[in-house]
């Protein structure tokens, strides 16, 4: 299978406005881009490792997603949508055995999980399991109520972690062996205001990327240490100013991981 670049756009007027006015899944050439699929919202994209389907999270009021058959890279259709309970689902992580979808929604603030086939199509008509989080934090105008807004694996992978960017912690999921989850409680808690917004692992540590005061940190999870702290450089730079409305970018099929 040739390597595609696909991204997902926001609504013309930008995140927040009405859906369905334009947007959708497009297709990068070496020379141009194009429209290949309306779809409402499609913030995030995740690539099934083996078969041509694509997964985008429709970020709405009344979230869903949608496995996307990318067989025919010149014209890929809806092979299937479900949807996922909540409002605003921006992140989407793919389980390591490509049989279990997490969601994170920004607004209701639940994470869900949901089953796929082998077919990687959806196994039931909504979300097998949903978990709620609440909360708030210091920055009203960002935190006035918990958000979840995006889930990776912690060191390991025995769990998953929720970035919640309203009360500044990491929600902390044990992961069953057929997928689902166990909620045990709060993996870390940041600085008060750093909304935690994307994270990634190196080691025992997690780097956190927060939102609010832009502010860089880490938190090691385990049974020594749970609290996060400012990270030693100073990341002076951040993204801000206008809405950009490529909404993410991907390509299929994924490239392996290097390194931890």
């Amino acid at each position: 299978m040739s390597e595609q670049l696909w991204w997902g756009t926001y609504p013309e007027a930008g995140l927040g406005t009405p859906t369905g006015t334009g947007e959708g899944l497009w297709k990068q050439s070496p020379d141009d881009a194009r429209l290949v699929l309306a779809l409402d919202a499609p913030s995030w994209l995740v690539a099934h490792p083996s078969l041509p389907l694509v997964y985008a999270v429709s970020e709405a009021d009344e979230s869903a997603i949608h496995a996307i058959d990318v067989s025919d890279p010149e014209a890929p259709r809806i092979a299937a949508t479900i949807p996922t309970g909540g409002a605003s689902a921006c992140h989407a992580l793919l389980a390591g055995g490509a049989l279990t979808l997490y969601v994170a929604h920004y607004v209701s603030s639940e994470l869900v999980v949901i089953r796929l086939g082998e077919d990687g199509l959806f196994l039931d008509n909504s979300p097998a399991q949903s978990f709620a989080h609440a909360g708030t934090g210091p920055y009203e105008a960002r935190q006035d109520a918990s958000h979840a807004h995006f889930v990776a694996y912690a060191p390991g992978r025995h769990h998953l972690l929720v970035c919640d960017l309203g009360t500044d912690e990491l929600r902390r999921y044990a992961i069953r062996p057929d997928g689902l989850l166990d909620d045990h409680g709060i993996g870390a808690t940041l600085p008060p205001g750093t909304g935690p917004r994307h994270l990634a692992v190196r080691g025992e540590l997690i780097y956190v990327l927060g939102e609010p005061v832009h502010l860089g940190a880490h938190a090691a999870v385990g049974p020594r240490r749970r609290r996060g702290g400012p990270h030693r450089g100073d990341p002076r730079d951040h993204c801000g100013g206008a809405q950009r409305r490529r909404a993410r970018l991907l390509r299929h099929p994924p490239r392996r991981a290097r390194g931890p």
